[in-house]
């Protein structure tokens, strides 16, 4: 799809079994290729396609420059030798991904293996809404998602689970440059360098380091359950600097489990109030504010369609 054209593709549309051998970085898609034009996906499948060169990234879409919006689309099985075996994002791209769509068992090579479901290089601007990102693996960091330090990316009322990789299983967040400066991105969107998530459902996600996210710069989680993850260190989330931020709405972080340390959190956190750990994690790491909740059982219950865009896990009767 090239500069200053548009592709849509609606209905039963289905782009599978297709291969890309382009070797270098910028080349990929094995699926669609975006370069610098409009794409649209309403519905169907976007499956079992490569970016099989040596460094071939998207596996499934690559978007290098322009947009892409994917709204009720199957994105799976796909994969790429360097990164984002589902969607590849790089550079000034801006891509949506609505209602309905799923990023299910895409996989990444270990060249150097980022973004199992999704990979963002460079200041792009992605948005997940009411999104499911699930069974993707990568090589490795971000099993489900991976987002550039000079990226912004906001997942939305989505459910991300049952990913795997050594570092983010579920989601990674890359350190941003020194000094960080405000990529194009965020002065259009408003929305700072990093990620945003809201409330959404981290869930069984399983790596070596931050089972559910790994964060090397700012995170902001709102209203948002992390459980039933599975790292050595921070089985739930894993951030040294103090960069994911609890903001001020019920953030619940549970059930996690890590088999060396921090099986709920490894690292430093900052909170805004009124969210619970199962867990009493030193002052160091959880500094609580008045109403925060620790060492406290959520009740949850089993990963359930529970009326919502996506499955998620219901409090139980007498959850405080």
């Amino acid at each position: 799809v090239g500069s200053g054209t548009t592709l849509d593709l609606t209905g039963d549309s289905d782009v599978s079994d297709n291969f890309a051998m382009g070797a270098a970085s910028d080349q990929g898609g094995g699926g669609i290729y975006v370069d610098g034009g409009t794409l649209t996906v309403t519905g169907g499948a976007i499956s079992d396609n490569a970016a099989s060169g040596a460094s071939g990234s998207g596996g499934g879409v690559f978007v290098n420059g322009g947009s892409a919006t994917l709204s009720g689309v199957s994105v799976q099985r796909n994969g790429a030798s360097r990164a984002g075996g589902g969607i590849e994002s790089l550079g000034q791209t801006n891509v949506t991904l609505l209602t309905g769509t799923a990023l299910t068992g895409n996989t990444t090579g270990s060249a150097p293996g980022n973004g199992g479901g999704l990979h963002v290089s460079g200041p792009g601007f992605v948005t997940l809404g009411d999104v499911t990102v699930s069974n993707n693996r990568a090589q490795n960091e971000g099993g489900g998602l991976w987002n550039s330090g000079t990226g912004a990316m906001s997942v939305v009322r989505s459910t991300v689970s049952q990913n795997r990789a050594p570092r983010g299983g579920g989601l990674f967040q890359q350190a941003a440059p020194a000094p960080p400066q405000p990529s194009e991105a965020t002065l259009k969107s408003g929305i700072p360098n990093g990620m945003s998530i809201r409330e959404s459902l981290i869930y069984a996600n399983n790596a070596g380091f931050g089972g559910g996210l790994y964060a090397d710069f700012q995170v902001s989680v709102v209203n948002t359950t992390v459980a039933g993850n599975e790292a050595r260190f921070g089985g739930g989330v894993y951030s040294d600097e103090a960069f994911v931020s609890f903001d001020s709405a019920t953030t619940i972080v549970a059930e996690n489990t890590a088999n060396a340390s921090g099986p709920n959190l490894q690292g430093r956190y900052a909170s805004e109030d009124y969210n619970l750990l199962s867990t009493t994690p030193s002052a160091a790491t959880f500094a609580p504010q008045a109403n925060d909740q620790l060492g406290a059982d959520p009740l949850l219950e089993m990963l359930a369609d529970n009326g919502g865009p996506t499955e998620t896990l219901a409090l139980g009767a007498g959850s405080p």
